[in-house]
């Protein structure tokens, strides 16, 4: 797997110094650097599953918006956006809900930010990016990856892909077992756009397939 860092914090490497660390909490808050390692993480256990055919695109800015997503996975079986975290608890994924266990209350309730909703957020952004630059793909599968290994969630129609941490090489396996709906000339094309956009003026839209 090919691996394209756009975040400045981090350096050659892939390593953050003590002060892009401060300087990143600073502008993102305390979770960020957390969140950066979760990515790091997520990122190794991909590297070792997935050939150089895939490529995994860390921090980008879906142009034209302040989104910043914080990977994206170009492979030949599609483009997934992928949002780790290394929370820790218990949740609940139903349908666009999130949901957290309250031990004090023995029940779940409401939790922001809404994981599940920022995850589709990102893949609905860069949907409609896709598609103004000439790219009609069918959809864009978010997926929820937890690094922390204590981290459960109890599930009930999803509306995102849910990975738990000792799930991740089987998500990564799993997904080499789908047809091939891209080339590599597609996933280039996809990462050019994403680099240097085409003008608006010169995108033709592809029409719409449902009004909705």
């Amino acid at each position: 797997m090919i691996v394209i860092e756009r975040s400045t914090f981090r350096d050659e490497k892939g390593a953050i110094s003590l002060d892009a660390r401060l300087r990143g909490t600073l502008q993102y808050g305390l979770r960020w650097y957390g969140e950066m390692e979760a990515q790091q993480g997520v990122t190794q256990r991909l590297l070792k599953e997935l050939g150089d055919e895939h490529i995994l695109v860390r921090n980008q800015v879906v142009p034209g918006s302040d989104v910043i997503i914080p990977m994206i996975l170009l492979s030949p079986q599609g483009v997934r956006v992928i949002l780790p975290t290394p929370i820790r608890g218990i949740y609940r994924a139903k349908l666009d809900e999130w949901l957290v266990f309250d031990g004090s209350s023995r029940r779940f309730k409401r939790v922001r930010p809404n994981l599940q909703g920022a995850a589709m957020t990102m893949a609905s952004q860069l949907l409609r990016f896709l598609k103004g630059q000439g790219y009609p793909l069918p959809e864009i599968e978010a997926v929820l990856i937890f690094t922390n290994p204590r981290t459960h969630v109890d599930t009930a129609r999803p509306s995102v892909r849910i990975v738990l941490a000792d799930a991740v090489d089987h998500f990564a396996s799993n997904l080499q077992q789908f047809p091939a709906i891209m080339d590599g000339e597609d996933i280039a094309a996809v990462l050019e756009s994403l680099s240097t956009p085409k003008a608006a003026e010169a995108v033709i839209e592809e029409p719409a397939v449902n009004p909705e």
